[in-house]
């Protein structure tokens, strides 16, 4: 009896997965038609720079940025320069700041007007061009050399360095695995960013686990799903890190007449496990940044004045709120406007 329940088994089987196949297709057209938010193709797609090209929004392309699990819903409007900015590079000039960072500086997760940076124009009377981008110092110093392209006198300049993904061994890992994220990825991770960028049913099935704290709980057990914590720095602290981060800084830093770091902590500073190495790496970065010569603004104290630093962070993404943003540019605008040029 049991072999022949193997062998109807067996010959239903074809047919089984012809059926689950249709049926993950089936619903994954009515996540993308019932659910648009949900629809990866609605997503902001960088396109990877190559050779002294730097990474680069999609140019002169307005998009919706909007987060599954409900942490932000807001417009990104990127210029004919592949730039989240309404400036126009050709028309700066020597009194200008541009400000050079990732995600954080470009403002990830808020309205454009809600940038730190947006806010310290209204602050300084200054424009500031923002020509942050996702990436490292690479892409950084790129990032650089194509706004000095069209003319921009890159003079004076504000960095913004994230110290949970900027800082690495940069003589050895190679742009390109920095640049993708897979450099040493495992199929696992490599399958879940496939699906994540292509797949609607996958990024509507996992937001809904991260909405039920067991069955999130069981998926991370299993390594099936992340957490907002994945990507902090584990392990002992390398002093090689530090000193190939600031060499790299320096390099492509030269020709700047201002050089001014503003320092984007690690969430790794407030959550147990990550607090003495992220506190050890801050502290080595900052001390050596300013040795080298660089201007460096650090907001940690305020961010953990009301004793509550995380609050400034999305629930689910990682990176700052509004609020985070009007605090920093706080700090940031009460630093420049004491040390005027």
């Amino acid at each position: 009896m049991i072999r022949n329940a193997m062998k109807r088994l067996i010959a239903n089987l074809p047919l089984t997965l012809f059926v689950l196949a249709v049926s993950l297709v089936l619903a994954e057209f009515a996540v993308r038609i019932l659910l648009p938010a949900y629809d990866p193709s609605g997503l902001v797609r960088f396109v990877t720079g190559d050779g002294d090209q730097p990474t680069l929004g999609p140019k002169a392309t307005v998009v919706r940025h909007v987060d599954p699990s409900g942490d932000f819903d807001v417009e990104m409007r990127f210029n004919g320069y592949g730039l989240r900015d309404a400036r126009d590079l050709a028309r700066a000039d020597a009194d200008d700041w541009f400000l050079v960072g990732d995600s954080y500086s470009m403002g990830h997760g808020v309205e454009a007007t809600e940038r730190f940076g947006e806010l310290l124009v209204q602050r300084l009377g200054r424009d500031i061009f923002n020509v942050a981008i996702p990436g490292d110092f690479n892409n950084y110093g790129r990032l650089i050399h194509y706004a000095r392209g069209f003319n921009a006198p890159v003079e004076k300049v504000i960095f913004g360095i994230c110290m949970e993904n900027d800082l690495y061994r940069y003589s050895q890992a190679t742009t390109e695995s920095r640049a993708s994220g897979t450099q040493g990825a495992s199929l696992t991770v490599r399958t879940k960013q496939a699906l994540k960028a292509h797949s609607a049913l996958y990024v509507y099935a996992t937001t809904m686990l991260r909405r039920s704290p067991w069955l999130h709980e069981l998926t991370v057990d299993a390594g099936l799903a992340g957490t907002p914590h994945d990507g902090l720095v584990a392990g002992d602290f390398d002093q090689q890190v530090i000193d190939d981060s600031l060499k790299r800084l320096e390099e492509i830093s030269v020709g700047i007449e201002r050089r001014v770091i503003l320092i984007v902590p690690s969430r790794g500073l407030w959550l147990d496990g990550y607090r003495e190495l992220a506190d050890r790496y801050h502290r080595a970065f900052v001390d050596g940044a300013r040795r080298r010569g660089f201007e460096v603004v650090d907001p940690r104290a305020a961010l953990e004045a009301g004793g509550e630093p995380l609050r400034y962070h999305f629930a689910h993404d990682p990176h700052w709120t509004a609020d985070g943003h009007r605090l920093v540019a706080r700090v940031l605008g009460d630093y420049l406007l004491e040390h005027p040029d």
